[in-house]
């Protein structure tokens, strides 16, 4: 998407890459299904919300905090506390940020997959309360 001069490409695949050694990274992503029932179960540490405030304004996770993607560097010591689940409206941004945690040596995450769109359809409690850090 974007390339519209490409002047290669990764022979295999990402199959060939795993093959010849070389390493690789996952994010553990979840559905807003199971969002839901991880909620349910009390399996939920935290939310990071890392909408533009403006967004997170407009309706959230209840409980949610505010950890703008623009931000997200200035506030590094707080993603490194427990395990937490990471959103953005719709899934683009929260994965850009889940990449930069993984690059700062944060892994207890979860993102969801689909952001606050799918989210908002869930049995899960929202408001409009502000919550930053």
């Amino acid at each position: 998407m974007g390339f519209d001069h490409s002047i290669g490409f990764l022979k295999g695949g990402v199959e060939g890459w795993i093959a010849a050694g070389k390493s690789t990274e996952t994010v553990n992503r979840i559905s807003a299904e199971a969002f839901e029932n991880d909620w349910t179960e009390g399996k939920v540490n935290w939310v990071a919300d890392i909408r533009k405030l403006s967004e997170y304004e407009g309706g959230h996770v209840d409980e949610a905090e505010n950890l703008p993607l623009s931000q997200i560097n200035d506030h590094l010591s707080t993603f490194k506390n427990e395990g937490f689940h990471l959103h953005c409206a719709g899934g683009y941004r929260s994965m850009i940020a889940a990449s930069i945690l993984k690059l700062r040596g944060i892994h207890n995450f979860i993102e969801i997959d689909g952001g606050f769109g799918a989210i908002k359809k869930m049995n899960i409690p929202l408001t409009d309360k502000i919550k930053t850090i």
